[in-house]
Order: C-alpha cells, then structure tokens, then sequence
C-alpha cells in the first residue's frame, strides 16, 4: 500500500513540473502568437488602405472582430490604440508599458508604436510604402520569434518532465 502511495504521488510530481515547464514555454507560445496577429494585421490594413481607403480606427474593428480569438492580448492592445485615437491622444508610449505587450523587446515595442504612428498620417502610396518596410521588420521579428518558440517550448516541457522524474526517484 505504501509504494502505490508513493508512486501515485511521484505522478502527481511529474504532471506539476510538467505542467510548471509547459507555462514556462507560454512565454514564447504568446510572442510568437503576438507577432503572428502584428503581421497578419499590417497586411490587412495595406489591403484595407490600398482598396477601400478605409479610417485606421474601422481598421482595427474590422480586424478585431475577425480575429479577436485568434490573440486576445493583440485584440486588446489594437483595441487600447484605438481609443487613443478616437480620444486624440498621440502619446502612444503609454502602449509601451501596456501589459500586452510585455511579452516583446524594447526594440519591437519602439517599432510596433512607430508603426502605428505613422497609420493615416499621410497620403495612400506613403502609407503602403510605410506598412511594407514595416512588415519586414516585423516578419524578422515573427521568424526570431517562431525559432525561439522552437527552441525552448519543448525544452522547457521537457525539462519539467525530468525535474519531475528526477524528484520522483529521490522521492522512491
């Protein structure tokens, strides 16, 4: 009875540093998903200003409501920037510490508000131009973000696996 005790308690180890691992990878599941949604967004409002001329602020409705499932923490941070506009507030630093976009380096937050900055600031051929060198820096940042992802999700699982064994032995 006491050995089936013990072995059902080294489990129940094994599932928590397991499961302690796999939130330790969540870090990189959420940047990953952040850069995802960025991206997919510069491509949808190059397509909206390009073909429908549309206001940024039904932009970001229109991509919010399509997508808001897809990234909650891309869906609220697109929803902060837009009450930022609809109350003519330009400081757009106040996104920076924002608690979505803690999951980004300091350098793709300063490009992510540069970027929103520079949307419905001028004429449709300058704003294209602004989008597509914008999403190729923000596609570097997806693919260091996907390689990264890659790397530690499954070592950090794997890691908690064995932190779980290895207490699990010394516990037997």
């Amino acid at each position: 009875m006491e050995f089936t005790v013990r072995l059902f308690i080294v489990i129940i180890i094994v599932i928590l540093c397991g499961y302690s691992g796999y939130a330790f990878g969540n870090f990189y599941r959420r940047r990953k998903k952040f850069l995802d949604m960025l991206v997919l967004f510069c491509k949808f409002a190059k397509n909206e200003i390009n073909f429908s001329h549309s206001y940024i602020s039904n932009i970001i409705e229109k991509f919010v409501k399509n997508n808001q499932a897809s990234s909650v923490e891309f869906a609220s941070f697109l929803l902060d920037f837009k009450e930022l506009l609809a109350a003519n507030n330009t400081e757009f630093d106040k996104l920076a510490n924002s608690s979505n976009v803690q999951i980004l380096t300091s350098e793709e937050i300063d490009n992510l508000i540069q970027f929103l900055n520079a949307l419905g600031k001028s004429d449709v051929f300058t704003q294209l131009t602004t989008i597509d060198n914008f999403l190729e820096t923000f596609k570097v940042y997806r693919d260091d973000a996907e390689a990264e992802h890659k790397k530690w999700t499954s070592l950090y699982f794997k890691l908690g696996i064995l932190l779980g064994l290895a207490i699990g032995v010394i516990f037997i």
